[in-house]
């Protein structure tokens, strides 16, 4: 059954700022932005928490939905939130816990996806993801509590995005990968302890759920994380987080080959974690590459809560090896999605680059690419020059052939970097913060920060059009009386939506 908010009006509001005379938004097009009283985002006051509107060309706004109260995140909904042909946007709306929301085209019709559900949800990819072909989504509803299980799970909903039916409804699911044809998933039995002592792989295949394989721990031992990945060929990979009360105490990873024709379960490798896989950070995170000859997958460094090292799985002769040793930033629950920090690592849809920031204990940040598909090459570092400056957005082309990124500090600029040479440039100098990319990979929206006597700041929203290196103002956040930043409002994109 269908349920839909429905917008009781579109009005149609003047933003401070003043746009340039022709549109950088083509017809078509507009920008899903989230506007609020504050200098920005958790600013807003608890009884003003703004609106989320559509930016056109112009400048003009209309609304879509008025923010409740109370509202701390609008933010969009885990690291792929756009189904691959584009037609939907999945967004969450609340605190600790609220709505996921999803968006057809440019309607202002809104499809009530879930309410009151834990912002985990869309933390990250593994939690939320659609189906290659796009006509499947499948999400994890956690438990309020589910980042004090030593064994988390949740329930997992699978459903369509053309009506949004449900069409499964799964328990104690602790990771889970969705293709065309199944959803595949790792499930939790506990003992009376809450303690996952039996992991068993299974498969939804349209229709029903079918058990593969198990495998049960050791003797006073337990599971904490799982991961799991559907390979081009039918198999599966898998990852499971163990760990024992007597011994070392210690966490250690282990690796599986799942055959669902023959229903066998094969560990490949185990070894120590450095780090525990902990509830709230997507530290346990498993992806095969298309060309069916490698699995990656993360292991916690012990560094800190989300950050991970990186192996890589030949399955010609199941050799594993390390490639990255350590410090590369994974999103976690714990990190406020407006917190100016490193940005968490991103794939692309075809699992061919990986960009990720790694930042070591002096704070030196430095962003790292690996071409998944040619392990043969060592992965291109670019080091910041500037201690404690970070890479805070990160963008891919649609061709996947080019990474945008924007770097804070006294170096503050827009960087394109030439993933076929290698060769970075620096595009624009300026203070800019969250992104998004044009459908056809012309022109990019970003925040802007300007300064005014030295230390009062206030944001805008540009449009850099990057085929001919131009920066459009399409809102200014404040208004300026006598050299002094009134009426303050901030501007955070969420995407750029396109009716075709």
């Amino acid at each position: 059954m269908r349920r839909y908010f429905i917008l009781g009006c579109w009005l149609l509001l003047c933003a401070y700022g003043v746009v340039a005379q022709n549109s950088i938004i083509p017809q078509g097009e507009k920008l899903l932005a989230w506007i609020a009283p504050g200098a920005e985002p958790g600013d807003q006051p608890s009884n003003s928490s703004g609106k989320l509107v559509f930016i056109n060309g112009d400048g003009s706004q209309e609304t879509v939905l008025d923010i409740p109260a109370l509202t701390a995140h609008v933010t969009p909904c885990g690291d792929v939130p756009t189904s691959p042909d584009g037609r939907q946007f999945a967004f969450y709306v609340g605190s600790d816990k609220g709505t996921i929301y999803m968006m057809t085209g440019i309607l202002p019709q809104l499809q009530i996806v879930h309410e009151d559900i834990n912002t985990m949800t869309c933390t990250g990819n593994p939690t939320f993801r659609f189906s290659p072909d796009s006509a499947r989504f499948a999400y994890m509803e956690y438990a309020d509590a589910f980042n004090l299980d030593v064994s988390p799970s949740g329930r997992l909903h699978i459903r369509t995005t053309s009506t949004y039916e449900t069409l499964a409804t799964l328990d104690a699911v602790a990771a889970f990968d969705i293709d065309n044809a199944a959803v595949a998933t790792v499930t939790f039995f506990y003992n009376e302890d809450n303690e996952g002592i039996e992991a068993e792989i299974e498969l939804w295949n349209g229709t029903s759920q079918q058990a593969i394989a198990s495998v049960t721990a050791e003797d006073r031992c337990y599971y904490t994380s799982a991961s799991v990945d559907i390979l081009p060929d039918g198999r599966l990979a898998a990852i499971l987080g163990h760990r024992c009360e007597m011994g070392d105490g210690r966490t250690r990873w282990q690796l599986y080959m799942v055959d669902p024709s023959s229903r066998s379960m094969t560990q490949v490798m185990s070894d120590v974690s450095p780090g525990r896989y902990f509830a709230p950070a997507m530290t346990n995170q498993l992806f095969a590459t298309a060309g069916m000859d490698r699995v990656y997958f993360t292991v916690p460094d012990g560094l800190t809560n989300n950050t991970v090292s990186i192996y890589s799985l030949a399955l010609s002769d199941m050799g594993i090896a390390p490639v990255i040793d350590g410090q590369a930033v994974v999103s976690s629950v714990s990190t406020k999605p407006y917190m100016r920090t490193n940005h968490t690592a991103i794939l692309t849809p075809d699992n061919h680059w990986l960009a990720m920031v790694r930042n070591d204990a002096n704070n030196n940040a430095r962003l790292t690419l690996l071409e998944l598909a040619a392990p043969e090459l060592p992965p291109i570092e670019l080091p910041l020059a500037e201690r404690s400056a970070i890479i805070d957005e990160m963008i891919f082309s649609p061709d996947y052939n080019q990474l945008w990124y924007v770097t804070s500090g006294a170096g503050s600029a827009l960087y394109r970097l030439d993933l076929l040479t290698g060769a970075e440039s620096r595009i624009a100098r300026g203070v800019y913060g969250r992104g998004v990319l044009s459908p056809q990979g012309t022109a990019l929206a970003l925040v802007a920060y300007e300064t005014i006597n030295d230390r009062d700041t206030y944001m805008k929203l540009v449009v850099y059009d990057l085929t001919t290196n131009s920066e459009t103002l399409l809102f200014t956040g404040a208004e300026i009386v006598e050299n002094k930043i009134t009426n303050q409002q901030f501007v955070y994109p969420l995407a750029w939506r396109s009716g075709q």
